[in-house]
Parts: C-alpha cells; structure tokens; sequence
C-alpha cells in the first residue's frame, strides 16, 4: 500500500496535478455545486488530474462505485461529503453530458 501511494505521489507530481488549482466561481446551481467542485478539486486533484474525473460520463451506480473506491484507496470523504460528491458528479457528469465541455473552469495551471 505504501508503495502505491508513493507511485500515486510521484505520478502527481509528473502530471502537474499539485500545481495551483484554477477555477472561476461559476457554479451554475448554488452553493451546494461551488462546494461539491471544491471536494472534486480538493480531494480527487491530491492523487490526479481533474481533467480525468471530468472527461468521464458515468450512471449514478458507476460513480458511486468509482468514488467508493477512491475512499477504500484513502481518499478523505466524509459521508456527506462523499453524498455531495456523487451527486455533483452525477448532475453534471452523467451519460448523456457533452463530451468536452465542463459546467465550470475547473482545471490546474501550472
């Protein structure tokens, strides 16, 4: 395990993903969705890219499966944070959201 986070750290730091977060505060329904961007940025950009939770257009099933996962592989979600999450995810990311186009500037400038 030990091992894998030190490849998760180190991939990070080759794909750019520590470099400062840039986003422009444009959620376009509430708060709830400014707060719920901010986790994915938060806690998904730590280990990776956001660019690859947001390319992904998944059903609910999936990305409570996907976000599950990332919190048995140590990512630090509190239940309601990890409900908020996956309903943000699910709202804006789900099977039939264009491919290529984000809600929000979500992305890391480096």
């Amino acid at each position: 395990m030990r091992r894998l986070l030190i490849g998760m750290a180190m991939m990070s730091v080759v794909t750019g993903s520590f470099g400062t977060i840039a986003l422009r505060a444009t959620a376009q329904d509430g708060s709830g969705d400014q707060e719920a961007m901010q986790l994915m940025v938060n806690r998904c950009g730590i280990c990776h890219s956001t660019d690859l939770v947001t390319q992904q257009r998944l059903d609910r099933s999936r990305w409570t499966a996907t976000v599950d996962k990332m919190i048995r592989w140590g990512a630090g979600l509190s239940p309601d944070e990890r409900d908020s999450l996956v309903a943000y995810l699910v709202a804006q990311y789900h099977t039939d959201a264009p491919v290529g186009e984000k809600p929000a500037d979500v992305g890391t400038s480096r």
